[in-house]
């Protein structure tokens, strides 16, 4: 039988020459698709011996084996071998219970019994989700598996069977094109297929290059009876306009045939239409046209953004600098706004992780917006997502890559010229000596148990301090001893090390804390601030912080109760 776990390969030797049969189609027995796919249905005993394993399955999951034996001997006497072993098999695939369908397989070998085409399809689809043997090139099992389903005796519900098992093994999307417009070519150019498998047919053949064909399938189907048929329809559009961008063919006037499409049947576009539709406006910067297709779909009140939605707008913050004099661009803060008063709706589909509340912070730190970021840094704790390395990147790199920046570039001596990285440091730029330790120390300063916003975040030579290489990770709540008294590390940061990782790095099971981040963003705030009004009075400063942050809170988080 088909390729299993690799391990399988060692373990199962016999599996070779019958992936081998399969490949060059020399059954010697095919079991007909009716006789293979329906026994079990009508046959009680095995219908009852299918349920049983299946209820073993969930309840016994690590001894399946041993019981599946046990309960294929005790009804076989009785039982047509073929509807037993079918029924056992098709269990085992949807379950991916892979080692245990290559016990059966072999045992069905030895018997002399071969598996049915429908489930030989399965087979080939399991194993193409895995290290094939060397002996069976991947190319001859998909040319079998096009030729089953071509076969008149494959029916349609056999196909929807198979494509729900290449979902659950996430089969390549170019891979069941060409599986599903094999099927399809066979029945010939009359043939409409059921409304069930229009978006497979659709998507198949704009992977296929022939978009016009998509749009002629989907817009056959009939209009009567739309409460049945709105699902499909409305799939089928994802997934051609998915096709369409992945194939690189996506144009204006495929986006307009969709929507003419949808609003001649009276049907709402999908959230996954509006995010594709964003995703592709973004992507090809038309900036302006963001706006108008977030408004319509904030419009539409059977809609809700769901996190791709969020994630795809804050994203597009990376590219560029928001204007807050151009009416035509949506505010970030008020992305975020949104998310939140989605997020807080009973039963929302939006779902907030620490991946979109990383690219909401990704944003606001591209746009230098530190008071949203805090805001952001701030909702991780009511929105219950933990923060990993990469939220401490999204900020540390951003802040220290600026304070460098600032301090190594040439600027206007003469007239006394004061820098950002200047006011975030707080001491005179030809102090400072850059080097991998003035980080440290900065991350150093933000984990101590105490850390005062307006406090150097540099210490000049001669101060009564050394400055020091501390790694905050592994000094969590150790004292460490300096030329000028103790300090207490109490807040376990990721390294710097860890936040460049290319390898995702072992993180706490509780997260990290926010408290070094929010103290970092409090002092970039402050260095707005003196930047602004030249600094000369920090604690009018100091003060402003809070105030900043307060307004920020104000815009981006919605009313208690809203």
């Amino acid at each position: 039988m088909l390729t299993l776990l690799r391990k399988a390969h060692s373990r199962l030797p016999t599996l070779s020459p019958r992936l081998r049969l399969i490949s060059e189609h020399r059954n010697a027995r095919v079991i007909t698709t009716t006789t293979a796919r329906y026994a079990a249905k009508k046959d009680t005993t095995v219908k009852t011996l299918v349920h049983r394993v299946e209820d073993h399955i969930h309840s016994h999951p690590k001894h399946v084996a041993r019981y599946i034996f046990t309960e294929m001997n005790r009804v076989l006497p009785d039982t047509s071998p073929s509807a037993v072993y079918e029924g056992v098999l098709d269990v085992l695939i949807r379950h991916k219970r892979l080692e245990e369908a290559a016990t059966v397989v072999q045992r069905m070998q030895k018997e002399g019994i071969f598996t049915s085409n429908v489930t030989d399809a399965k087979m080939i689809v399991m194993s193409l989700s895995l290290e094939l043997p060397p002996d069976v090139p991947a190319q001859d099992l998909i040319v079998r598996l096009a030729m089953i389903v071509k076969e008149p005796e494959y029916t349609e519900k056999n196909l929807v069977d198979l494509l729900k098992i290449m979902d659950s093994f996430k089969t390549e999307r170019t891979f069941i094109g060409l599986i599903v417009e094999s099927f399809r070519e066979s029945r010939g150019e009359e043939y409409t297929p059921r409304v069930e498998l229009v978006p497979a047919f659709v998507e198949a053949a704009a992977r296929a290059g022939d978009p016009e064909k998509a749009f002629e399938m989907v817009e056959r189907v009939p209009t009567t009876n739309m409460n049945k048929r709105k699902t499909s329809i409305n799939i089928a559009y994802t997934g051609l306009l998915t096709a369409l961008r992945d194939t690189e063919a996506w144009n204006n006037e495929h986006v307009g045939r969709v929507m003419r499409g949808l609003d001649e049947r009276k049907l709402p576009p999908t959230v996954h239409i509006y995010n594709l539709l964003l995703s592709w406006t973004i992507r090809s910067e038309q900036w302006l046209s963001v706006m108008p297709l977030y408004e319509a779909l904030q419009d539409t009140d059977a809609i809700t953004p769901d996190a791709y939605t969020f994630g795809t707008l804050l994203d597009m913050y990376e590219s560029f600098r928001y204007d807050p004099n151009n009416p035509r661009f949506v505010a970030p803060r008020r992305i975020y706004h949104d998310l939140e008063y989605a997020a807080g709706r009973k039963n929302s589909a939006m779902v907030p992780s620490t991946r979109l509340m990383n690219s909401a912070l990704d944003a606001f730190m591209h746009q230098r917006d530190y008071a949203a970021a805090y805001v952001v840094v701030n909702s991780f704790a009511h929105l219950r997502v933990p923060l990993n390395s990469a939220t401490y990147y999204a900020v540390v790199k951003r802040v220290v890559h600026r304070m460098w920046k600032d301090i190594a570039h040439l600027r206007k001596v003469r007239e006394g010229q004061v820098k950002w990285g200047d006011r975030f440091l707080g001491v005179p730029f030809d102090k400072v000596e850059l080097s991998p330790e003035v980080v440290n120390r900065i991350l150093f300063l933000v984990s101590k148990d105490k850390c005062a916003v307006a406090d150097p975040m540099y210490l000049v030579e001669g101060d009564g301090k050394e400055v020091v290489d501390v790694d905050v990770k592994e000094n969590a709540d150790k004292t460490k001893n300096e030329s000028a008294g103790t300090d207490t590390v109490k807040y376990e940061m990721p390294s710097m090390e860890m936040m460049e990782s290319v390898d995702p790095p072992k993180e706490p099971k509780s997260g990290y804390n926010p408290t070094p981040l929010k103290r970092l963003l409090r002092r970039a705030i402050l260095a707005d601030i003196l930047v602004a009004d030249g600094g000369s009075d920090m604690e009018a400063a100091v003060k402003g912080v809070s105030k900043t942050i307060v307004n920020a809170k104000a815009e981006m988080l919605p009313a208690r109760g809203s």
